[in-house]
């Protein structure tokens, strides 16, 4: 299954690429996606997440349109077809 991810904002300024296709499997979530995003784009990480490990508030998720604050949170699972959208500020 794969799913589709968006960046945009300063996110995009450090990925420099705006979408690309992920391959999951069954339970995948969030939380895993960010892992595996980081270890790709070390530098997402002092971004996406302030001191106590916690979400940066500046900052968005969404799953096919929905914030994940409304969803599950970090434990959001993703199916295949979904689209996930990582927002940070615009830099400028």
């Amino acid at each position: 299954m794969y799913i589709k991810v968006r960046y945009f904002g300063l996110v995009y300024s450090v990925t420099g690429i705006y979408e690309e296709e992920i391959l999951i499997e069954d339970g995948y979530t969030i939380s895993r996606l960010i892992k595996d995003i980081v270890d790709r784009f070390e530098d997402l990480s002092r971004l996406l997440f302030l001191e106590d490990g916690s979400l940066n508030p500046l900052y968005r998720i969404t799953v096919n349109g929905r914030d994940i604050e409304h969803l599950d949170g970090l434990e959001t699972r993703l199916s295949g077809g979904d689209v996930v959208a990582l927002i940070g500020p615009a830099g400028g």
